[in-house]
């Protein structure tokens, strides 16, 4: 069992979707830890992170290789994507599984308790989503994740 991270950045004028992890066919990704933030200059801005299942993958406006946190991890089964485009949008389950209100100046991690992870589907489509929205501008948004397959 290998554990790995991958981050993602996205720009709302451009895209929604700042991390897609997706479990193969062979494999579920369990995610224990999530991470919020924002690489823009400082400014007064409300975002809104809604993390959910992903029933279909999107197309990813740049490939993220999952990396191991272990160097010794034999490489991950599991996918990451990065900066949707708006008309490549992963599809996102009706509910979501957590919606976090953040400030533009704040960073925002969410850790799993013990069995508490959020957990992929066993399939090639099927994943978890960190989307975001903002009322104004265009700031530049990151989130990461680590998990475990």
């Amino acid at each position: 069992m290998g554990r790995f991270h991958a981050n993602g950045t996205m720009v709302p004028a451009t895209s929604l979707t700042a991390l897609r992890v997706g479990g193969g066919t062979t494999v579920k990704c369990s995610i224990y830890d999530l991470f919020f933030s924002c690489g823009s200059t400082p400014a007064d801005q409300q975002i809104l992170w809604t993390v959910g299942h992903v029933t279909t993958a999107g197309t990813a406006g740049a490939a993220v290789t999952p990396q191991p946190l272990d160097e010794d991890a034999p490489v991950a089964l599991g996918t990451a994507g990065s900066a949707f485009l708006i008309a490549n949008e992963p599809t996102y389950a009706t509910v979501p599984l957590i919606k976090i209100g953040l400030h533009q100046r704040a960073v925002y991690r969410w850790v799993a308790r013990e069995r508490g992870e959020l957990v992929t589907g066993k399939t090639a489509n099927h994943g978890i989503g960190a989307k975001a929205a903002i009322t104004s501008g265009t700031p530049t948004l990151e989130c990461g994740a680590h998990w475990y397959e």
